[in-house]
Formats: structure tokens, sequence, C-alpha cells
């Protein structure tokens, strides 16, 4: 499908985008603990409760091993129990990996190179998705601990792959991804568990373990805790050299499409004593504009409206989008800034106005997503 874009920037301020740290490792891992009342670390997984007490604890402790001013990492907040019961492993590791990037915003781990950034993950995309999933079940039937690259396997996806994509780090023209650092990480939980069916995943509250694993855990002093906050530039990045999310898909503020692969079995008799393995795959990868027309699937992200009325006295800066059209009468007001885009047309009444300093812009593009 042709489309065509049309730009319109009626007044344009000079900024200087903010230095987007990755924040830093830990320099110890920080025990779970979901009972502060409680002798020992307790690990209340499924909880609610516990799980909101167990992270606020580890970001108490984490502001202890930098700079960081007590309670300048917000505390975790948790859906209701019954909302969280009928969350699925991906959607319970969305939303406490986001609720992790989003926390540390405008954070400086006084590494000397500034502010975290704290953009989300768009979602979970189906296709990188099946990717993670693959692997895991592939680790798990060979009875393997050491996961692969990914990065041949998104390349050849007829959905988020291409012609043109290399493992530069840089977008290619005809490609659907730009890669970042790791294509993939593995977390494993050995039990001594025997299940009837060898396939079943023993390890509870699952997605709850491996986000804190990679933020606070052992994780938390290696890979996993850079690629779970990957942020514009990756920690000990530069601007002139980045090696992070490019926020140039969908809505402003939020960026990367995640896979999230979890496989339970038998594991490998030599590397571990237990009887039963849990293998967890997380994958990622940048996506590129949506101009690209790429198919990407996002199983986690909420339809754009078709049609869209924006019409209250001041609009808020953000990017407002539909699949067919936008209409509005309101006002962009100074040092705001505001897109509009809308899959057929884009309807201003003779009320609509811009004030001086603000940016403005109309586009006509397909609209595919927005976060949830």
């Amino acid at each position: 499908m042709r489309k065509i874009v049309s730009l319109a920037v009626l007044s344009i301020l000079c900024i200087v985008a903010p230095y987007c740290q990755t924040p830093t490792t830990l320099n110890s891992p920080i025990a779970y603990d979901s009972d502060l009342n409680m002798f020992g670390n307790q690990s209340e997984y499924e909880n609610v409760i516990g799980i909101r007490t167990a992270f606020n604890n580890a970001r108490r402790r984490e502001e202890l091993q930098f700079c960081l001013p007590t309670n300048s990492i917000p505390n975790l907040q948790m859906p209701s129990q019954s909302t969280w019961n009928n969350m699925n492993t991906d959607e319970r590791f969305l939303y406490l990996a986001n609720a992790e990037r989003m926390s540390r915003s405008g954070l400086d781990y006084c590494q000397g190179d500034g502010p975290v950034k704290g953009i989300p993950f768009t979602g979970i995309e189906a296709n990188i998705d099946n990717i993670a999933q693959t692997h895991a079940e592939y680790l798990i039937s060979i009875q393997s601990r050491d996961a692969e690259s990914q990065a041949a396997n998104i390349d050849a996806n007829p959905n988020i792959g291409g012609s043109g994509c290399t493992t530069d780090k840089l977008t290619m023209p005809n490609c659907c991804h730009s890669f970042l650092p790791w294509s993939v990480y593995r977390i494993s939980f050995t039990s001594m568990e025997t299940p009837s069916n060898p396939n079943t995943i023993t390890t509870t509250g699952i997605g709850a373990r491996s986000v804190y694993y990679c933020v606070y855990g052992n994780g938390a002093i290696g890979n996993g805790r850079r690629m779970l906050l990957m942020q514009d530039v990756e920690q000990g990045g530069n601007t002139a050299d980045p090696c992070g999310f490019t926020d140039d898909y969908g809505d402003i503020g939020d960026e990367g499409f995640l896979g999230v692969g979890v496989a339970g079995g038998v594991p490998n008799p030599t590397t571990t004593t237990a009887t039963h393995i849990d293998m967890v795959i997380l994958s990622y990868f940048d996506p590129v504009p949506q101009s690209n027309g790429c198919n990407y699937n996002c199983t986690s992200c909420t339809s754009c409206p078709v049609n869209r009325n924006l019409n209250s006295n001041q609009i808020a800066s953000g990017n407002y989008q539909a699949s067919n059209s936008i209409k509005s009468a309101t006002t962009v007001a100074s040092n705001r800034t505001v897109n509009m885009q809308a899959g057929s047309f884009l309807q201003l009444n003779s009320s609509f106005e811009v004030k001086s300093g603000a940016i403005f812009s109309a586009i006509i593009d397909g609209c595919y997503f927005t976060l949830n």
C-alpha cells in the first residue's frame, strides 16, 4: 500500500537530548525477601503483596549501592490479585520488566554519563516470542543450558527479518529490525522435583522470579540486567557509537519488542544433581519505523481506534493515532509537542490553533497499535 506522508512543523524549539544511560549493573546481588517481618529471605512469587514487598525492598537496597537518595526509585505498584492471576507468564514478565524500566527515569548512577531515559518495551511480539519459545524447547530437548545467539533466526523470519539484515547494529533499509547487543539471554531454575510429566513448569511465579533474577539477582551483576534495562545507549556506551534502542517506531516513549520462552524438562545429569529444570529464554529486537511496512504482531498491545476526536481545551504532548481519521478543534500550547497520525485523513477545524513555541506534525500513515 502506498503511503503519503505530509509533515508540518509550525514552530521548532532547540532541544538538546539528554544522554540516555542504561542503569549500571549491581555491585552484588540482592536476595529476594517477600516478608520483611520474618527472619531470612522469604520467596513468595505468586502473591502480589509478597512480590511488591520483595521488589520494593530490592529498590531500597539498590539505592544504597549507588549515590541514589532513598526512595528515588519509586515503589512498585501491583495490580489486584485477581488481575495478576489472570495474566499469563508473558504478560507478567512484561508488566514487571516495564515497571523496572520506567521506575529509573531521570536517575543518574554517578557513572558520569547522565540520566536514565526510562522508556518501556512496546510489548510482546508474536514472532520473537515464538523464536524464544522454540529455543527454550530446543535446549530442553538436548538437555543443555548453552543458549545460542538468535540473530540468524531473527534475520530469517519473514516478518521481523529481511534480505538486507546483517549482524550490524545499524538499521538496514530492507530489514525489519535493528540488532541490540544481545539477541538471547538464558535463565534456568533447577529443582529435585520430578513431575509425572517432565515438561511441566515447576517453578512457581516464574515471571516474577525471572525479572527479579535479571534486575536484582545473579543476573543483575551481568548481562541480564543490562538486557532488561537497556535504553538508548548501553551501559558504558556513548552517543557517538550507540548500541541500544532507537525510539523511532510507534508512539514516542516506548521501544522494543520482547519475546519470552519457557519450557520444562530433564536437565543434563552431568551438570547438576537436580532432576528437573525450567528454562527461560529472553529475546528482543528494536523495530524499524512503521513506514518500512514490516508486519509486526504485538500480542500485548491495544489496537488503534478507527476514528478519533481531539477537542480538549489544550492537548497534552504526545502521539495521537487512528487507523482512519483524526478530527481536532483544540489548542497546542507553547512548549508542547503533538504528533497526529491517521491512515486516511486529518481534519483540523477553524478553532484549531498551534501556539508559538509548540511543535505540531500531521502525518498520513498507517496505525497498527499502541502501548497498553
